[in-house]
């Protein structure tokens, strides 16, 4: 006969807990039994400690404790040992002694084991829900404060729960029991958890009630197959929104919603290990691993219902998803068929990606050729199969390549072999005679490339020679037109001998092209020859002049020869006379002290000057360029040049010299360049003797930009007396002071607003702009650029070398630059080049600012910000750009092209004819054509990919100012010329702590990127943005500080003299403090200014090193 099993109340217990737990759901707590049912295991005794017990792992005094169980605590029996119990107390198991337990009896048993109530668990700060019953334990996410958790069991002092969609453990110290629900209620209320915005398609009609229960109140029908998002859930419930109501809806009838989208087929590599799942989701565990570097083919994107991005990919025949935040987009390109040699053996792989596997080995050396790639892996074949390889393992197979260089020219040195390759086993061309002039527009190791006879190839250098071709000339004078250098051979090949400042003359002989086609001059300087660049200087003449008196106004020297660099003489007094007529340029030949030499005639003031005294005004035209100089004589400083065909009108006369205003200024011009000019008689506009106040003009052709009347003056309140039609070209000669232009149209004589004219030639300039779309004028500058950073730094290289430019070997910055905030690398680079004359500026070489960024036309040095290093620098102005310019929405975008300005016949910009950067960003018209040409002599634009791809329209944020400041030296004074408010901290919210009034004096301290500026005043510091640096002269007036400019270190001397002792040394771009006397005007000596340097010594420093900062 079947005997029946009887089961002990331990699984009968259990089997209730589960049948409970069905009608109740999960709201129970660790302290509670489930819905009120009393359960006590039959098998299990419990007893309660007596003292603090030791719990060991035998049951010895002597074995190791496991741990101190606490007086009063609960322990569950297992089994016995002599006088020992095993016992379980959290989740140890071990060994105490029976001596200090206390058996529990069933009614006082812990609620851990009965109870007769549940509870609701809410959150009381952000608690961690952890994989295990840890804080060494991963942490699975963070559960707000206040937020309710479903109980499952307890784990000693961590409790088991579930929140949203997962399950852990939690520290009981943060959560408390909120609610207790009474034994006699038969069903429980599931609580609410949040969830991650999920989005669902209902399966059926589905009904929305007010709590999540079918006893709920019924709110609306949601139809079949409409998306709705659920953000919390209870039990089988979601909280969903839908018609404007939110409520509750069943999950039987919602599917989770993906959103698929088909796309062209598109590549993505790995961005780091990587999985792949069977679905668009990590709800099941990934299917495979992913290395790093593996690219993988889609036609598949898929928003799943949390929102997340995916691809469906193809992988070993079956598809599969990976999250898009693992990959990133790769290209298939074809490329340039390049011949490529193994480094190492390797493998020639199925597809792009080690994981595809391999197809066949390749071993070190073999040789393969590729022509298309995938992101990093290049197609090639090689054993018979065609498959990808990874590029990291091989090298270029010809091992030197050709690089451009500007074109040179050679001497063969012996008859030399025209080889078609740069190697000694190059096919022979031709045999090039020895003393052959070739010229070389490649290099490719030592071997150069040159054209021979009608062909190309390339010549060894160990035979040829740079060739400069040599003039012998009549005696010659060249003046430095800036600081400018002498150098001991015509190139720049060596560091300079010297560095002579402006304006001094050297006599030359000779005149050398060199081997790449630059012109220089041999000059004598100091007993020896040397060479000067010939851009560095201008010829000027030596000439007799009318004898003259002239009287020094101050203390100045006698020169050796026609410039201060060629040493003093004597010194001649303030009040001295000579008498000149000789100069060759600016410099006078006269005897002094006993001495012969030159002087600056700018330090001397004519001793004599006559006029006649009465002259009726005369108008005369110029009939060559003439000069406009201060006095009626060919000694006389020029002020101007006056242009071929210009009415001017004589109002003195002295000899047959005449004074005339021109441009400015007034002056005087040799009659011998003067014809007697008789105007249009036209009507009573054109009587010379009615006409209003203004100036003569060089004859310039205008074009009106719409019709436009003639009127009988300068005013749109005389009368009409003609017009002239849009774009008819009309010639004027006067221009008024109200910027009205005389002009004569159809037999009518009249004035026309210079607002409505553009010169002929802006008009045709602008005409071919137009019509020239395909140019770099019109690029959209947020494309991509194809340029190479190679390419940058080979145009920078041909400008400027690593010893007087921050910009070479710059070209990746731009690159990286120009990515990151999606503006054209090629525009970026060419800005860059014509603002800082290739990174040789001042401004690039002190502040690492190569855009003038921050300057200012009244003080360009101080103004500009300071950069901590030139990539800081080009990134700055690659997102400055891109924010303003390059923004639809900003007010400076007028186009994202470099464009042009177009202005009128006064010089101001025509709104409707300007376009693109040019339009806010240059006041220089023709500042994009600029930009343009060096674009062009980086790279063609019929070679720049950006011409063919779509404009990157991602705007970045405004950057911020990046921290840095000019620093001044301490006893920098300045004079207040209106109040300046002043406050505690360099904040616009800091009240204002004091004022400085017009006319007192204060010390300038430093000057922040921000443009704040630190201030010392009646001995306390202060701050101030009240400056504004664009006019400061109307804030403040510095006295006393200058900057080094022109040498990398000026000396610092004794006395005004180059022959006295050094005390110091000052670097260039360096601020100095210069002394001042009582009335803070600086100590000067022969133009030399006195200086104090930062350690207090005083001393002298000259001149012609030193640019005055803020002084105007």
């Amino acid at each position: 006969m079947n005997k029946r099993k009887t089961l002990p109340f331990k699984v009968m217990a259990t089997s209730v807990l589960l049948s409970t737990s069905l009608v109740l759901g999960s709201g129970i707590g660790p302290a509670d039994s489930i819905a009120g049912i009393h359960v006590v295991e039959a098998a299990e005794t419990y007893y309660k400690t007596t003292d603090n017990l030791n719990m060991r792992k035998s049951a010895s005094a002597k074995a190791q404790k496991i741990t101190t169980i606490p007086k009063g605590k609960q322990v569950t029996y297992i089994s016995k040992s002599g006088s020992w119990y095993k016992v379980k107390y959290g989740i140890k198991t071990g060994f105490v002694s029976s001596k200090y337990l206390k058996k529990v009896t069933s009614s006082n048993v812990s609620s851990s084991v009965s109870s007769t109530s549940t509870s609701v668990y809410t959150t009381t700060d952000k608690l961690r829900l952890r994989e295990k019953a840890s804080t060494s334990s991963a942490t699975l996410l963070t559960i707000p404060k206040g937020k309710t958790v479903t109980y499952i069991s307890k784990s000693g002092s961590w409790y088991k729960v579930k929140y949203a969609s997962k399950t852990g453990y939690v520290s009981s110290k943060y959560i408390k029991v909120t609610k207790k629900t009474s034994s006699s209620t038969s069903t429980s209320t599931s609580t609410s958890a949040t969830m991650k915005a999920t989005k669902y398609k209902t399966t059926d009609k589905l009904n929305m009630r007010s709590k999540a229960s079918t006893s709920g109140k019924l709110l609306l029908t949601i139809p079949k197959n409409k998306v709705v998002t659920a953000n919390a859930k209870s039990g089988s419930w979601y909280k969903v929104s839908y018609g404007g109501k939110t409520g509750w809806v069943s999950g039987s009838y919602l599917k989770e919603y993906n959103q698929t989208t088909t796309t062209s087929t598109t590549y993505y590599n790995t961005k780091a290990a990587s999985s792949l799942y069977s679905a668009p989701n990590t709800n099941k565990k990934a299917v495979y691993s992913i290395p790093k570097n593996n690219v993988f083919t889609s036609t598949q994107k898929v928003v799943n219902s949390i929102g997340e991005t995916w691809y469906r990919v193809s992988y070993k025949g079956k598809n599969y998803y990976i999250q898009s935040s693992s990959v990133n987009k790769v290209t298939a390109a074809s490329i340039t068929s390049t011949s490529y040699t193994a480094k190492e053996a390797t493998y020639l792989y199925s597809f792009a990606g080690a994981t595809h596997g391999t197809l066949v080995a390749i071993p070190k050396g073999a040789k393969i050729t590729t022509n298309y790639r995938i992101g990093d892996w290049y197609k090639a074949s090689y054993g018979g199969k065609t498959g990808y390889i990874d590029l990291t393992k091989f090298t270029k197979t010809v091992a030197t390549s050709e690089t451009s260089i500007k074109a040179t020219k050679f001497k063969v040195t012996t008859n030399l072999v025209l080889r078609k390759t740069a190697s000694d086993s190059g096919a022979k061309l031709n045999t090039i005679p020895a003393n052959t002039i070739v010229t070389a527009t490649a290099k490719s190791g030592s071997w150069y490339k040159v054209s021979y006879s009608g062909q190309t190839g390339w010549v060894s250098g160990s035979y040829l020679q740079e060739y400069n071709q040599t003039t012998t000339t009549s005696t010659t004078y060249y003046n430095t037109k800036a600081a400018s250098s002498l150098y001991s051979a015509p190139n720049t090949n060596k560091a300079a001998v010297y560095s002579i400042p402006k304006n001094n003359v050297f006599t030359s002989t000779q005149q050398v092209v060199n081997s790449i086609g630059e012109t220089w001059y041999r000059v004598s300087y100091k007993g020896n020859n040397y060479y000067i660049q010939s851009g560095s200087v201008s010829k000027v003449t030596a000439a007799n002049v009318t004898s003259t008196s002239y009287t020094a106004k101050e203390n100045t020297y006698l020169y050796s020869f026609a410039g201060a660099s060629h040493g003093t003489l004597v010194t001649i007094p303030e009040g001295a006379k000579i008498t000149t007529d000789y100069r060759i340029g600016d410099w006078y030949k006269t005897s002094y002290g006993g001495k012969t030499g030159y002087i600056d005639l700018t330090k001397f003031t004519k001793t004599v000057t006559s006029t006649t005294p009465s002259f009726t005004a005369t108008e005369f035209k110029t009939t060559a360029n003439v000069n406009l100089r201060e006095t009626p004589s060919t000694t006389g400083g020029i002020l101007d040049t006056v242009p071929v065909n210009t009415v001017v009108t004589a109002t003195a006369q002295s000899g047959d010299w005449y004074q005339v205003t021109y441009n400015g200024h007034e002056g005087w011009v040799s009659g011998a360049y003067l014809t007697k000019y008789t105007s249009n008689p036209g009507n009573n506009a054109g009587d010379q003797t009615n006409l209003p106040s203004g100036s003569a003009i060089t004859e310039t052709t205008y074009v009106p930009i719409s019709e436009l009347n003639i009127r009988a003056s300068d005013s749109t309140s005389s009368a009409k007396v003609g017009s002239i039609p849009k774009y008819t070209q009309v010639k004027s000669t006067y221009k008024t002071s109200k910027g009205w232009y005389r002009v004569t149209y159809g037999g009518v004589t009249g004035f026309v607003s210079g607002e409505y004219l553009i010169t002929k030639v802006n008009y045709d300039k602008m005409n071919s702009y137009e019509a020239n779309k395909n140019s770099y004028m019109h690029l959209d500058l947020r494309k991509k650029s194809s340029v190479t950073a190679a390419q940058i730094n080979a145009y920078i290289a041909k400008h400027a070398t690593s010893a007087n430019s921050v910009l070479y070997n710059k070209g990746s910055a731009f690159i990286t630059a120009a990515n990151k905030y999606g503006v054209n690398a090629l525009y970026l680079a060419a800005h860059a080049i014509h603002e800082s004359n290739y990174g040789k500026s001042t401004i690039a070489l002190a502040k690492n600012n190569l855009f003038g960024f921050g300057s200012y036309d009244i003080t360009p040095f101080v103004g500009s910000v300071k950069f901590s290093s030139i990539e800081e620098n080009i990134a700055f102005i690659a997102q400055e750009m891109k924010a303003t310019y390059l923004n639809p929405s900003n007010w400076k975008y007028k186009g994202a092209t470099l464009g042009y300005t177009i202005k009128d016949a006064n010089g101001n910009r025509i709104t409707d004819l300007s376009k693109g950067m040019n339009f806010y960003y240059a006041s220089d018209s023709d500042w994009g054509n600029k930009i343009a040409k060096h674009m062009s002599n980086i790279l063609a634009y019929g070679n720049e990919g950006a011409v063919s791809q779509s404009p990157n329209t991602m705007v970045p944020a405004k950057p911020s100012y990046p921290s840095g400041k000019d620093v001044f030296p301490t006893g920098t004074i300045a004079v207040a010329n209106s109040s300046i408010s002043l406050r505690n901290s360099k904040s616009s919210s800091a009240t204002v702590a004091a004022t400085i009034k017009k006319g007192e004096t204060f010390n300038l301290l430093e000057k922040w990127n921000d443009y704040w500026l630190t201030i010392s005043y009646k001995g306390k510091t202060y701050y101030t943005n009240t400056v504004n640096l664009s006019t400061y002269n109307k804030y403040m007036t510095v006295k006393n500080l200058a900057r080094v400019n022109g040498t990398s270190t000026l000396n610092v001397r004794a006395s005004a003299s180059t022959t006295a002792a050094t005390v110091g040394t000052l670097k260039n771009h360096q601020y100095v403090e210069l002394v001042v006397d009582s009335s803070n005007n600086p100590v000067t000596s022969s133009g030399w200014y006195k200086v104090k340097l930062a350690n207090g010594t005083v001393g002298w420093a000259s001149g012609s090193y030193l640019a005055r900062e803020l002084n105007k």
